[in-house]
């Protein structure tokens, strides 16, 4: 059972550099995801994917271009997409740090289009 990804939602404009002031931001972001040992996806406002780990292309099964631009629901079993849409929104209106119940079950979708089971932590 592959361990779940940390799925971090956040304005991503300051953290990438996107007002093209600080070019280096997005490489410290980057190489701060890598040292994480879990899978770690950085998600947009609108769901959109805006980094991903190597934790993330190994437990999906996708290439790190392949998830970049994606709506992170993709990477969910079509039964609960709309769902994590509304709770993304949730988010969104009112980011607070939300612990993923611990006794649930959760499931993603790899590359191959099989769910796996997923594991909290």
């Amino acid at each position: 059972m592959a361990r779940a990804p940390f799925l971090a939602a956040h304005n991503c404009d300051p953290m990438l550099g996107q007002n093209k002031k600080e070019p280096g931001k997005e490489l410290r972001a980057q190489s701060l995801l890598e040292a994480a040992p879990d899978s770690m996806v950085v998600v947009d406002e609108l769901g959109k994917i805006v980094l991903v780990n190597n934790q993330t292309q190994r437990l999906f099964g996708y290439r790190r271009d392949e998830l970049v631009g994606c709506d992170v629901e993709e990477l969910l079993p079509e039964r609960f997409r709309n769902r994590h849409q509304s709770h993304r929104a949730k988010y969104f209106n009112e980011p607070r740090v939300r612990p993923m119940a611990p006794s649930s079950n959760y499931s993603a979708c790899e590359k191959m289009a099989q769910s796996s089971r997923l594991k909290s932590v």
